[in-house]
């Protein structure tokens, strides 16, 4: 079976899909969105657009917009080479990231085309005007779902998964507790503020924030964080959190939030770590254990020591494997 796999290359977890799809006898195709490969306006008057839209217009998505029509020659022509229905299926995560040219495309040369978008679609609004176009489309946030499966009879929710499959180039030193993540302002003093609070407990805690603004990074340069400006392969990642007893998950807040649960949730379900988080919506699901997973705001924070040098409780392993990213797969290509 060929697949056809478009995805932003951001931290290259289009490698880890590879990966799970090969293992189980799928020929890939990958379609990148390469921006880190040129970050380049072509033009002067392209750049100030981007500031006057962002600055004065509040308009987020602008930049993205941008290098979508950057790429999409050259995205056309990897595609025209293929025949019509070429490739049994086609795998677009986050399809706001290809102009809509580029998405027919896709669709002629596949059979069966789906969709996934692992973010909230107030973020990123663009997305909607894709929708349409896919045999299957996939969110993984409640508002979302109950807000556009009224007008459009594709969309169904679903969950994030975990892969099996991984190939780090290293191994990393074992840590008591573990986050990494974009800095994002409003999520960043509850982080560090718990980072605090468990370090007098004198757990071994590494936080890494990916941000290249000079100015948050000097201000926070005394506060235990490691900063880093290019996105970190995610087998790395991967790795960094399995060798942690405890991952921290903080969830995006505000009008554009989303309380879908991220990755980390099922990275742990897999490595067996264990979960503090504010996001209430994993009580919803059937791994929670609160022997496993601490709820901030929830659950008692005089418990929080206790909790952390407790056991992990195993979970059932049918409820395990439901959540590997192959399963996950062949439960959307089915009709």
């Amino acid at each position: 079976m060929k697949v056809l796999i478009a995805k932003h290359e951001y931290s290259a977890i289009y490698k880890n899909i590879i990966w799970d799809l090969e293992a189980n006898n799928y020929e890939v195709f990958p379609l990148l969105y390469k921006v880190y490969s040129i970050n380049k306006y072509r033009s002067l008057k392209d750049r100030f657009t981007k500031i006057y839209r962002k600055t004065v217009l509040k308009d987020k998505t602008y930049k993205q917009r941008l290098f979508s029509k950057y790429f999409e020659n050259d995205f056309l022509n990897q595609l025209k080479k293929y025949p019509d229905n070429y490739f049994d299926y086609s795998l677009v995560i986050r399809a706001d990231f290809y102009t809509i040219p580029v998405v027919k495309e896709i669709i002629r040369v596949c059979k069966f085309n789906i969709s996934y978008h692992w973010d909230g679609m107030e973020r990123f609004p663009e997305i909607q005007t894709r929708i349409s176009f896919f045999d299957k489309f996939f969110v993984f946030e409640e508002k979302d779902f109950s807000k556009y499966s009224k007008k459009y009879s594709n969309i169904g929710l679903t969950s994030n998964f975990y892969f099996e499959n991984n190939i780090p180039l290293k191994s990393y030193s074992k840590t008591d507790v573990f986050y990494i993540g974009a800095y994002v302002e409003n999520r960043n003093e509850e982080l560090l503020s718990l980072s605090n609070h468990l370090k007098n407990m004198s757990l071994n805690v590494k936080i890494m924030l990916c941000c290249g603004n000079r100015l948050i990074i000097k201000k926070n340069e005394n506060r235990g964080v490691d900063f880093f400006k290019n996105p970190i392969d995610y087998s790395e990642t991967l790795e960094m959190s399995k060798s942690s007893k405890v991952v921290l998950d903080f969830r995006i807040k505000g009008n554009d939030g989303h309380k879908g649960l991220s990755l980390r949730f099922f990275e742990a379900l897999c490595h067996e770590n264990k979960i503090i988080t504010d996001n209430k919506e994993v009580l919803k699901y059937d791994f929670y254990k609160p022997e496993n997973i601490f709820i901030l705001g929830k659950d008692n924070h005089d418990d929080l020591e206790s909790f952390i040098k407790s056991k992990y409780e195993p979970v059932e392993k049918i409820i395990v494997d439901k959540y590997k990213f192959i399963n996950w797969f062949e439960s959307k290509i089915s009709n």
